[in-house]
């Protein structure tokens, strides 16, 4: 699969960081940022972590090859439930959330059947501040990123996160989602 669009829901430091390691990678493909915070998009837009504001989770994930939640794990039953309107068949949906199988729960609940979308991720990486103007394009070199692969998962699309948090230098890791 060829990601032409990324939805970036949430534009701080992992979100950011997420970004800019792809872009330094030379990963071409268009990001589209969402956040709670007016204010982040314009300091993502300007930093250059996102190429375009959405206005609206309908324009972010329409045509959307790649949704990453970088949120707060509290937030995700609510966003993913905002965004399953819009999401296309074949449009994979990834997080950074630290707790895994809370976040899987949550998943097969919202999403049902389309669960098989959903590829659990966490980076293990972080700095003591936030926001898109702590984003790092070398945050995740040489880090831990766990992949909680569900037994529905298609392994392709399991492949294609994992390539591409490789692009960003980080070591990949599979855990279960209770592990």
């Amino acid at each position: 699969m060829q990601i032409k669009k990324i939805a970036l829901i949430g534009v701080g430091l992992i979100g950011g960081s997420f970004a800019l390691g792809l872009k330094k990678a030379g990963f071409d493909a268009s990001i589209v940022g969402i956040d709670r915070d007016a204010q982040a998009l314009k300091v993502a837009k300007t930093l250059g972590i996102i190429d375009e504001i959405a206005a609206s989770f309908e324009q972010a994930i329409t045509g959307a090859d790649l949704v990453v939640l970088a949120i707060p794990v509290a937030q995700t039953s609510q966003i993913l439930t905002l965004i399953l309107p819009f999401l296309d068949a074949n449009t994979i949906v990834t997080d950074t959330g630290s707790t895994k199988a809370e976040v899987v729960a949550t998943a097969r609940l919202v999403m049902g059947r389309r669960s098989q979308q959903f590829i659990p991720a966490h980076p293990i990486a972080g700095r003591e501040i936030n926001g898109p103007q702590a984003a790092l394009a070398d945050l995740f070199i040489g880090k831990k990123i766990v992949i909680t692969q569900l037994s529905e998962n298609k392994a392709s699309d399991v492949e294609l996160v994992a390539h591409l948090w490789t692009l960003c230098h980080a070591k990949i890791h599979y855990l279960s989602p209770e592990e």
